[in-house]
């Protein structure tokens, strides 16, 4: 395994995530079968796996001794996609019923915390490769900036309306009520997350 393998996964497995969850909003009969959903949150945790395997290997390969902040925004890249491991790992338990704790908040904060570390890796990644007027990866990680800031955006949202009403429900949820905002939006995020790993592939 080395970097350039890691971030081939990482397209695969982030891939695979959305269109999982497109699936799952426009065809939710599929996963009643108990069977099919046990593959399919096994086959997501994997997924979610290639990222946090993704940012260890840029941690080890990519960031240089003297690059302190990028070095600093990949371990914590690399905590906020455990915890988002994490929250794979639950549903991974609940389908096979082993129910080790059933907080909706955690789903909620974990993809928060999540989507902050993105975040900050990826403007101070921006910072690192600024100044590099061949780099490619600019647009790739200006958009990555983008799509993770509307992320936090959208897990803001959950968070509010999740105690204000009680009611926890996931942005895919609100698809059927508003899909010209929803769809859109997610494709976006989608689009941002892999266009920035298939040129970081392309570069390596």
């Amino acid at each position: 395994m080395n970097l350039k393998n890691a971030t081939l996964f990482s397209i695969i497995g982030i891939s695979y995530i959305f269109i999982s969850r497109t699936v799952a909003t426009f065809f939710p009969d599929i996963f009643t079968n108990l069977v099919v959903t046990r593959i399919n949150t096994l086959l997501s945790l994997l997924a979610s796996l290639t990222i946090v395997v993704f940012y260890i290997y840029f941690y080890k390969d990519y960031v240089s001794e003297k690059q302190i902040a990028l070095k600093n925004a990949s371990l914590l890249a690399i905590i906020g996609s455990i915890v988002v491991l994490l929250l794979f790992l639950k549903g991974v338990l609940v389908v096979f019923n082993l129910y080790v704790f059933r907080s909706q908040v955690f789903n909620i904060i974990a993809h928060w915390i999540g989507s902050i570390f993105s975040l900050y890796f990826f403007i101070i990644f921006y910072k690192e490769t600024i100044h590099n007027l061949q780099s490619k990866l600019k647009l790739a990680i200006l958009l990555a900036v983008i799509g993770s800031s509307l992320s936090i955006l959208i897990r803001t949202f959950i968070l509010f309306n999740y105690f204000y009403s009680g009611k926890f429900k996931w942005f895919w949820d609100y698809s059927i009520k508003f899909p010209l905002i929803v769809i859109p939006i997610s494709v976006f995020m989608f689009f941002t997350s892999f266009y920035f790993f298939l040129t970081f592939y392309k570069e390596q």
